[in-house]
């Protein structure tokens, strides 16, 4: 059922609660025990991700996808794309199963697909057709395409050590300008003679090159600038400041203007080129809240000038603005996560690559859940447009509207900046890395597969929290790996950067460690302290190593950094109570709980049942300490995976544990409503009085439906670990990979799926299909190295500020 019958039906579904009847959900029953009192969930809530009819598909992110026009698949990830001058040809390029693909416009479809390297952003035709340049990014050269009858192959493979990325050829076609990204400078590649003839220094990670009357524009994607260079000598002229993070911009020769997307601070900065001088700045969030999220990244100019249109990642569009005002449009929507477009007006077209095409549509076949797509739509005239925008925006709005709350009470408040009168602490306990079907796909209670439980057997805590609690089996994480869990589990964000960089290989971003890498609106940390809330933190240090003179306080430095050498139940678990008890137990704790993500099959190290037993342990035992408190009717814990990178799902391979504990959450209760971690840092948010940090837990589903008025304080009594402690032996599947892996910061082992998979299903082929947590060749060994040394470099500098400041004593 689609969502706008689905609309219709909630009527029915309102009046028969009213009656007293029992109305079934889509794919799962509705909950037992929903008081009159409780917020009612849409009959929507109960979908599950996929194709949900009409076009549209609901991503593992809460969004709805329903590209306008006509869309194709491709290989995941497509960062570039590039229009033939005849308007014949397309070629997009994409990153992380990494190919060339070559397209016919009209009508749109695949001809070929070349894989001869990792393709970056940066792709340019010459005027007459029959050349094509493309970056690759990771694998330090460009490659050089003829066209013949149509048909593209590579004639020539540039090299070009730095991670080329955007690129424009000279007037004279001559020369090739190219940003390179991790070398810091712009480089004049002499096509003739093969060589670089010239260069200039930019700043932090040139991303795009425009060449105006003279000038070489680069927008520095780990700044706020864009670098103005001297054309015939390469000298530069100076640097105009921009929003943050500036990637794509978008040249109006004629009218002396340069548009440049700043994809962190949501903004576009309009630039007189006859002045090097900024003339606007435009803000494409929408203005609810001040929130960011539209991520703008790309834009082409009409021309005339009289219009742009921006491709936007988080709002999975293509905004179209008035030039003359600066005001928008329209929105079009288009696929999940666009990155790149081409406007061509002969043809009233627009071409656009979709990074996550529709979103991931659910396990079952291979690889379902990384195709990247490719969206042509005929240019809209206005009355199309608004048609398209009110579609952009329910689409966007999808999970911000699956609860009716009027006439309802909750322990959740209803508004954000309204503190929950019956909840005044909250601990968020962050795990490591497994699905849902791994550890609770034996409970009849939810939709699971007992096949996949590979820790059913060594987890009766969680089993007992989820059956003594809420069960919630339609609960998924935003990230597809611990890379990208970072940044969402510490600000309900991840911005292009990162998302782009880990992708593309060569590097991984550090989140919270370098500028590029750090969100405009920072972390939850800084939304707790700017909004006066105290918090703790218990083995966390991104998002709060880069300010300690103003974190140090409310971090416990004997709890430690990504510590599994330390039991989560008889170590860990006994710090935070040591603390606690000591009356340190602030309205917010933040917990790291490591010891599920296990050391694989690494020899000698303990078997990968231990250590989940050892989480399950740790996990039962904090609760029951807080159970037992007197102050428990005023606590609420929440816990969930950082990401789901070491399991498989039949579901979803981002589906993963949630949970909710508390005195005001539901016994016994079965939840299938569709939750992400987003409605987490939500529903703590509302709890708590303080603002979102973003357009994702700004427009989530608050887990109204776990909570009741009917508070129920009796104790929770856990359960220790049923395995005894062991080491694994010689011999077991992958252990020599396992070996040589990088242990000493989180989620270093890309393929603990398959570790973990092939010691549990001895002979079983790995499923792909079902897992995030594989790795296209052999790419990253290194990239991971340089986060690990990153992240181990900041826990060494936060215990050493400890030790100096006697926060260790």
């Amino acid at each position: 059922m689609h969502r706008y019958f689905l609309s219709i039906l909630a009527v029915f579904v309102l009046l028969a609660f009213a009656a007293g009847c029992e109305i079934p959900g889509n794919g799962s029953s509705e909950p037992a025990g929903l008081n009159k009192e409780d917020p009612a969930p849409d009959p929507d809530a109960y979908l599950r991700p996929g194709y949900i009819g009409e076009g549209s598909h609901l991503t593992y992110m809460g969004r709805v996808i329903t590209p306008a026009g006509t869309t194709v698949s491709i290989n995941r990830f497509p960062v570039s794309i590039a229009l033939s001058p005849d308007g014949q040809t397309l070629i997009a390029g994409s990153t992380k199963f990494p190919a060339m693909t070559i397209l016919s416009a009209d009508p749109l479809q695949v001809l070929d697909t070349d894989n001869q390297g990792i393709p970056f952003y940066g792709a340019t035709f010459n005027a007459a057709g029959d050349k094509f340049w493309q970056s690759m990014g990771a694998s330090h050269k460009i490659l050089e395409y003829t066209i013949s009858g149509g048909v593209p192959a590579v004639s020539r493979s540039l090299e070009m050590i730095g991670y080329p990325a955007g690129m424009k050829l000279s007037a004279d076609e001559s020369v090739l300008w190219v940003a390179m990204n991790l070398a810091n400078e712009v480089v004049a590649f002499d096509l003739a003679s093969g060589t670089v003839i010239k260069y200039f220094i930019t700043g932090n990670y040139p991303y795009d090159v425009v060449l105006d009357n003279g000038k070489v524009y680069a927008s520095n994607w780990g700044e706020e600038s864009l670098t103005v260079a001297d054309e015939a000598s390469a000298a530069v002229i100076g640097e105009i400041p921009v929003g943050k993070a500036p990637e794509g911009m978008a040249l109006d020769a004629a009218n002396n203007r340069l548009y440049v997307t700043s994809a962190d601070t949501d903004t576009i900065t309009v630039i007189d080129t006859s002045e090097d001088t900024v003339i606007d700045t435009w803000d494409l969030h929408d203005q609810k809240s001040g929130t960011i999220g539209a991520m703008p990244n790309a834009a082409e100019v009409t021309a005339d000038g009289s219009k742009l249109y921006v491709t936007e990642a988080g709002y999975n569009c293509v905004s179209v603005i008035d030039t003359a005002e600066g005001s928008i449009l329209g929105r079009i929507p288009v696929g999940q996560y666009p990155n790149d477009l081409e406007l061509d007006e002969q043809a009233a077209k627009l071409y656009v690559v979709n990074g996550k095409g529709t979103g991931s549509a659910g396990a079952g076949r291979v690889h379902r859940q990384w195709y990247g797509s490719v969206t042509a739509v005929d240019l809209p005239d206005s009355a199309q447009l608004a048609a398209y925008t009110q579609t952009v925006e329910q689409d966007y709005m999808w999970f911000d509207n699956l609860f009716d709350t009027q006439g309802a009470q909750s322990p959740i408040p209803f508004e954000f900046g309204q503190p929950s009168e019956q909840i005044k602490k909250v601990v968020f306990i962050l795990k490591e890395n497994r699905t849902y079907d791994q550890l609770l796909g034996d409970m009849t209670e939810g939709e699971g597969d007992p096949e996949l439980c590979d820790f059913c057997d060594v987890t009766p805590n969680h089993h007992k929290l989820t059956r003594t609690y809420a069960l919630l089996d339609n609960y998924y994480v935003e990230a597809d790996t611990s890379i990208i869990g970072h940044f969402w589990a510490t600000a309900a964000n991840c911005n292009d950067f990162a998302e782009k960089t880990w992708l593309s290989g060569g590097r991984v971003p550090a989140s919270d460690m370098e500028h590029a890498a750090t969100l405009e609106r920072k972390t939850v940390f800084h939304n707790m302290l700017d909004n006066g809330i105290e918090f703790r933190a218990y083995g966390q240090i991104i998002g709060l190593a880069t300010d300690l003179d103003r974190f140090a306080p409310y971090i416990d430095f004997k709890y430690s950094f990504w510590n599994m050498r330390t039991s989560d139940e008889n170590e860990k678990v006994e710090e935070i109570i040591r603390e606690m008890e000591a009356g340190i137990f602030p309205p917010f704790v933040y917990i790291v709980l490591p010891n599920d993500h296990t050391y694989g099959s690494s020899s000698g190290s303990p078997t990968m049942d231990y250590m989940v037993g050892d989480n399950d342990a740790g996990l039962g035992k904090l609760i029951d300490y807080l159970s037992h408190r007197p102050d428990w009717n005023e606590i609420a814990v929440f816990v969930t995976e950082d990401d789901p990178q070491a399991g498989t799902d039949h579901i979803d391979p981002h589906r993963t544990i949630g949970m909710a504990i508390s005195p005001w959450v539901k016994r016994g209760h079965v939840s299938s409503v569709f939750y992400t971690m987003s409605s987490i840092w939500m529903t703590i948010e509302l709890i708590l009085g303080v603002p979102p940090m973003s357009k994702w837990d700004e427009y989530a589903a608050p887990m109204y439906d776990l909570f009741t008025m009917d508070v129920d304080t009796t104790p929770y009594e856990y359960e220790p670990n049923p395995v005894a402690p062991a080491v694994n032996a010689k011999g077991l599947p992958m252990q020599e990979y396992c070996d040589n892996a990088n242990w000493n910061a989180p989620d270093q082992v890309e393929r603990l799926a398959e570790v973990t998979w092939l010691n549990k299903h001895p002979g079983e082929p790995f499923p792909y299909y079902y897992s995030v947590g594989w790795r296209y060749g052999e790419e990253g060994e290194e990239e991971e190295a340089q986060e690990a040394r990153q992240y181990v470099q900041d826990a060494q500098r936060a215990l050493e500020y400890a030790r100096k400041h006697g926060l260790l004593d």
